[in-house]
């Protein structure tokens, strides 16, 4: 277990460190403007990525059988190539109403090179899956750590091309991109594709999928609205906001939110190992896990934030006045952060309770509130720190809310299952007296 840890976390590690030590020559060859714009597209293809993967890759990571699990990746895999081509000329159709006008000069580039994300981001996805599974641990920590070097070196390289924003977004396509044929090489990829390309494939994995279509009718559309709940600021921001706040506040998601999600990936990656193994009846077990990872998560990321604070002037000398800018926006951020990761790191519960449906209308509902607010509040003509403010507050409640319906799964004997018994034997009991 220890030494997957340490896989795990390089793995994991290897992204945020790499994006704070290379912040500063980023912040040298770009504007805070174009960063802005850079993240409205990293979070576009986020959620994108998210509706291709189409829930498999949570299918994949809790099936027992190797055949089957080989034979998800790879309709998974394909699927995305399918969907990541129409996704080009749909873009290019939509940009004038999803872009901001500041896209404007270089939008068509913008927009080919993130549907080459979307499908590189998608591929990677369903490895890790897979990689997860078969406890490939350090398979894992080798493609995020080459990912993770060639987007930073081509974003770098990319900087004096009088490319924009542009050089941003082909750096992180080609990185992941790298990530993501490198994990099919080595994740037995063909061995799925043989399945597919055998005379009864066809058939064989209509019949697959129809045995995960609860993944595909209930994870994948709470898994996107949960990942459009993550992903919204990087929306609204530029949108409503500007670029150049989107861009302070990129900063602040790659100082706070970027090592707090590598902190709720890595205690992800091994809560969803750990209750793979667990029998479905050991509630009590599943249980003490939960609050275990639960406290782990939220106690490392306070202190992170506990350090940032106490280390702000030697963080001015490594990123300039810039960071006064940005700290205030941490401490704002701070609350749904927390929570927002926490929340992640448990979320595979409601596919081992089978709550799915649940899950999909509390996640509707804990992602719709927050960005209805954020509008009204940004409609008001309040400040950029206001609105970041009232959002967090919105958001954090409605993550509070998604795990206590996974606590509410657990524990069989609590109020709820209690009055519900009192209900039904109260009905019995008017029944039986009428009779």
């Amino acid at each position: 277990m220890g030494k997957n840890l340490i896989y795990i976390m390089l793995g994991q590690m290897c992204n945020p460190i790499a994006g704070l030590l290379a912040l500063p020559f980023i912040l040298h060859f770009y504007t805070i403007a174009e960063i802005g714009e850079y993240f409205f597209a990293v979070s576009l293809c986020g959620i994108m990525a998210t509706l291709v993967a189409m829930g498999l890759d949570t299918a994949i990571a809790l099936e027992k059988n190797d055949r089957t699990a080989s034979h998800l990746q790879a309709i998974a895999i394909m699927c995305g190539v399918l969907i990541a081509a129409l996704i080009i000329p749909l873009l290019s159709v939509i940009q004038p109403w999803v872009f901001p006008a500041y896209f404007a000069p270089h939008v068509l580039l913008s927009v080919m090179f993130i549907s080459i994300s979307i499908f590189a981001v998608n591929v990677e996805t369903v490895v890790v899956a897979m990689q997860m599974r078969n406890n490939s641990f350090r398979q894992f920590a080798f493609h995020k750590l080459l990912a993770t070097l060639v987007t930073f070196t081509a974003q770098l390289q990319l900087a004096d091309n009088s490319l924009g924003v542009n050089g941003l977004i082909i750096g992180f396509a080609v990185g992941h991109l790298s990530g993501a044929i490198a994990g099919m090489l080595r994740n037995n990829f063909r061995k799925g594709v043989k399945i597919i390309c055998s005379p009864t494939g066809l058939q064989e994995s209509i019949h697959v999928l129809s045995l995960k279509r609860k993944f595909i009718i209930y994870t994948m559309p709470s898994a996107s609205l949960a990942r459009f709940g993550n992903e919204m600021p990087g929306l609204l921001v530029p949108l409503l906001l500007g670029p150049q706040f989107a861009g302070l506040f990129a900063i602040c998601y790659r100082v706070l939110a970027s090592p707090a999600s590598m902190i709720g990936a890595t205690m992800a990656k091994l809560y969803l190992s750990s209750i793979a193994k667990i029998n479905r009846a050991n509630k009590k077990e599943f249980l003490k896990k939960t609050l275990l990872f639960i406290i782990t998560v939220g106690v490392c990321i306070t202190l992170y934030v506990c350090l940032l604070n106490l280390s702000k002037e030697i963080l001015s000398i490594w990123l300039g006045d810039v960071i006064y800018q940005v700290l205030p926006i941490v401490m704002i951020t701070f609350p749904y952060v927390v929570a927002q990761v926490c929340y992640r790191t448990v979320s595979p519960a409601y596919d081992f309770l089978n709550i799915q449906r649940t899950r999909l209308m509390c996640v509707a509902c804990a992602c719709i509130i927050p960005g209805i607010t954020f509008i009204i509040a940004a409609n008001m003509g309040n400040s950029g720190n206001t609105i970041l403010g009232i959002y967090s507050i919105v958001r954090s409640i409605g993550c509070v809310l998604l795990i206590s319906i996974i606590f509410a799964g657990l524990i069989p004997d609590n109020r709820f299952s209690s009055f519900r018994n009192w209900l039904k034997s109260s009905k019995t009991e008017r029944l039986d007296s009428s009779v």
